[in-house]
């Protein structure tokens, strides 16, 4: 395929720690090593792309003493390992906007690149997960809830000003983590709009692609989707994104809480030929 000049990646570098296999635990990277490497050649393009989903990567000590859904928390060492492992082996990140755009536009994104999702929208993303982005030069999709911003755990205003400022990408995930397949078609539309106007405010960009809460969704919120302008929407179905997929309709690969590096890059590598 001929070069890809369309989209372009953040910290798409040359690897900067060793391969890490599947049974061998994963080094860390040098983020100042990384800052030293020079740009890769451009590279051949590809239309498989795999999406890590995420939701909370927060220390124990942090946490309440009792947690809904442990097994969605991550420790932030943990996060830095599975970067680290992938970015060994050459993977680099692309938001969720520039897949849905590339594959808009007919063409596809760097071979050897993932997205990494995060769900829900809490401020843990802010103080644990973007340090870690930015030691990588790596990039990631959020899906924020509106009605939520400011209150409890859930990011402030400027705090997505900020990850937007770095080149991630701010994105929609119901105006309030409503279930959109239980809400009519109007319904859904409504709390899609509103989510997407009040993000397009905070980050001057509106979204275009969204993630359905709890996966839940169906035709009418597809429909609702799509009627607002929405690109590429996520479920919770297991697999990895191609341009032949539903795109309103489409699977990610859930990590879990105790996912070591490997089995990460593992997951990864099993849509690429390249395990």
């Amino acid at each position: 395929m001929a070069p890809f000049t369309t989209v372009e990646p953040a910290g798409r570098s040359t690897p900067v720690t060793a391969p890490v296999t599947t049974d061998a635990p994963a080094v860390v990277a040098d983020p100042s090593a990384a800052a030293q490497q020079t740009s890769r050649e451009p590279a051949e393009l590809t239309d498989t792309v795999p999406v890590l989903m995420y939701h909370r990567v927060q220390p124990e000590a942090e946490r309440p003493d009792s947690v809904p859904y442990p097994d969605l928390y991550l420790e932030p060492d943990l996060l830095r390992e599975h970067v680290s492992a992938l970015y060994g082996e050459g993977w680099r990140t692309v938001t969720a906007r520039q897949v849905a755009e590339a594959f808009a536009a007919g063409t596809g994104v760097p071979e050897k690149s993932f997205v990494i999702t995060v769900d829900d929208g809490y401020r843990d993303g802010y103080d644990h997960i973007l340090p870690i982005l930015k030691e990588f030069e790596a990039v990631a999709t959020f899906y924020v809830v509106p009605e939520r911003l400011g209150q409890g755990q859930a990011f402030e205003l400027t705090h997505l000003v900020e990850l937007a400022a770095a080149g991630n990408e701010i994105a929609n995930h119901s105006w309030g983590h409503e279930d959109l397949a239980a809400m009519g078609q109007q319904g859904a539309r409504d709390s899609i709009k509103k989510a997407s106007d009040r993000i397009e405010e905070i980050v001057e960009a509106r979204p275009v692609t969204l993630a359905y809460p709890a996966g839940s969704y169906d035709s009418e919120a597809i429909e609702s989707a799509t009627a607002e302008g929405i690109m590429l929407a996520f479920t919770t179905e297991y697999g990895a994104l191609d341009a032949s997929s539903d795109l309103l309709a489409a699977p990610r690969i859930r990590v879990r809480g105790d996912q070591s590096a490997g089995s990460v890059l593992s997951a990864v590598e099993e849509y690429t030929g390249d395990e």
